[in-house]
């Protein structure tokens, strides 16, 4: 279509398809495009070019001032405006250009489209204006045509809708890294990262700042040895020495220093950031706080060495108390003995051997001993007498029994026994005392 085509054909009424196409694009907000110039039949021309035009489906809400000064109060109004089809020459020769300044730096809006529509080309030489002023373009009226004009509208939306989406995803990602720097910097650990070369300090987070109680700014670009307590200064170097080597510390056990001087127990895991060659660059450093369990395993050391040393104690008292026992129990001149429910010697005296020839060792692991060595005559009553004594009501049995000595010789034994039970009842075996009486005997044979 030529500039020289008339005006009534330029500007007919669309098909009934397009009409439809409007009726289905009002379903989306429409851009709102406002018209600044205070030559009325511009007005006129620029809303016939642009009716029922749709861009990207959304129709177009035109809003037509004559003044710079109502342009501010629609701007105002509506933050929302996309695009400017604005005039240079209005109340003043500069006024246009005026109003460009109020909206890129007063309103600090980069976003909107301002497309100058000039019928003086001398205000506003077209170079000028774009590098200047901040516009995004620039029709001569003389040479608008419905083309044009719908060509330099679609593309300033277009433009418009690009940067709206780009601001979109750039606040999404402004938004996403402020919840990963809120995370990172309130994490309940505390985060460093170190220079493998030089050994200071990169970044760090908050909570390692207020854990020892400096600035960040005072932790980063300082050595990572500060941050450490001399008393443990050997294993950080051991530890930093792996991380250049292998690029990862895994659970070291290490200790702070507070900027006042206290102690921080930490648990170190690191692994490392490398370069496309694999050099390793810098640290991500973790450390936990582990105070609370180093304190409470040095409590729980204290009481084991207490109760170690209790233990000992108890030990030593039970030796001694089984010396005394042993010592009085050994060297009784009679045979004391204690045999259990089946009848198996639980203590033979040594004296075992003065009597009957046979030591302790030999009754130990020999359990019918005993009663193989009382004389056939004499068996019957012992047995009986073993088999009676297994409640507490038992009393005390003393009779005489005889037996053969190792050497072949008879001899007379008087035995004293008693049950023995336990606290809660439990019959425990017998508990007896044996003495050699074959003088006694002896001198009855004499008489």
């Amino acid at each position: 279509m030529s500039e020289s085509d008339n005006f009534d054909d330029l500007f007919a009424p669309e098909t009934a398809t397009a009409e439809n196409d409007a009726e289905t694009s009002t379903e989306l907000a429409p851009w709102k495009v406002l018209i600044v110039d205070d030559d009325v039949s511009i007005h006129a021309v620029l809303s016939l070019a642009l009716q029922n035009a749709t861009v990207e489906d959304r129709p177009l809400s035109l809003l037509d001032v004559t003044s710079s000064t109502a342009a501010k109060e629609q701007l105002q109004m509506h933050p929302d405006i996309a695009l400017v089809l604005l005039d240079v020459v209005m109340e003043t020769e500069q006024a246009g250009l005026d109003l460009v300044h109020y909206i890129r730096h007063e309103l600090n809006n980069k976003r909107l489209q301002i497309l100058l529509v000039t019928g003086q080309p001398g205000y506003a030489p077209e170079r000028d204006m774009v590098v200047k002023y901040e516009i995004n373009n620039y029709r001569l009226k003389s040479e608008l045509s419905a083309d044009k004009i719908f060509a330099s509208v679609y593309s300033a939306l277009r433009t418009y809708q690009i940067l709206q989406e780009q601001d979109q995803q750039r606040q999404q990602l402004e938004a996403s890294e402020q919840r990963y720097l809120d995370l990172y910097d309130h994490s309940p650990d505390m985060y460093v990262s170190v220079e493998a070369a030089t050994a200071k300090v990169r970044q760090c987070n908050q909570t390692l700042a207020n854990k020892l109680g400096y600035a960040k700014d005072e932790i980063i670009g300082e050595p990572i040895f500060k941050l450490y307590h001399p008393d443990c200064m050997p294993d950080v170097e051991q530890a930093f020495q792996s991380f250049v080597n292998t690029g990862e510390v895994h659970n070291a056990e290490l200790q702070l220093m507070r900027k006042n001087g206290s102690k921080i127990d930490v648990s170190l895991n690191v692994s490392a950031v490398r370069d496309e060659q694999g050099k390793i660059l810098y640290s991500r450093s973790c450390w936990n706080d582990i105070t609370e369990r180093k304190s409470i395993e040095a409590e729980l050391e204290k009481y084991r060495n207490h109760l170690e040393e209790l233990v000992e104690q108890r030990t030593a008292q039970l030796q001694a108390a089984e010396t005394r026992y042993r010592m009085v129990a050994d060297f009784t001149y009679d045979w004391e003995t204690w045999l259990d429910k089946q009848g198996k010697f639980i203590y033979c005296s040594p004296s075992c051997q003065r009597v009957t020839g046979y030591s302790s060792e030999q009754f130990m692991t020999d359990s019918s001993l005993f009663l193989s060595i009382i004389i056939p005559e004499d068996r019957p009553t012992m047995q009986a007498h073993m088999q009676e004594h297994h409640h507490k009501n038992s009393k005390v049995s003393n009779f005489v029994y005889r037996i053969q000595r190792a050497d072949g010789q008879i001899a007379w034994i008087e035995h004293v026994c008693q049950p023995v039970f336990d606290q809660a009842g439990e019959h425990l075996g017998q508990r007896a005392s044996n003495r050699d009486v074959s003088d006694r005997h002896t001198d009855k044979v004499d008489d």
